[in-house]
């Protein structure tokens, strides 16, 4: 069985730390959560329609949850810029949810 259908979500996400990003993902696959933790990922990738934006994501305190940045720009030529945080938070029993 693949491990993801589509991966498109990697080619808008920035992983600060590949050693936590994998051992979630692992944790995810372990216990049948990975379709859900993917679902979430896809939602921050293509989080707006109007703007290019790039989730940045880096460990949160909370068990296999991460913080994110998400950053946007006008064109590609233009600097990347903080539009706002917010968390990946993974909750027992209900799996990951968005929070800003």
């Amino acid at each position: 069985m693949p491990e993801t259908k589509d991966k498109s979500y990697m080619e808008k996400i920035e992983v600060r730390n590949e050693d936590h990003f994998r051992k979630v993902k692992e944790f995810a696959r372990n216990n049948g959560l990975l379709e859900q933790l993917e679902d979430r990922l896809q939602f921050l990738a293509d989080y707006s329609p109007d703007w290019e934006t790039k989730c940045v994501l880096a460990p949160d305190f909370a068990p296999y949850s991460f913080y994110f940045n998400m950053m946007r720009r006008d064109t590609p030529e233009s600097e990347w810029q903080f539009w706002f945080g917010g968390g990946l938070i993974f909750f027992q029993g209900s799996g990951w949810s968005i929070h800003t």
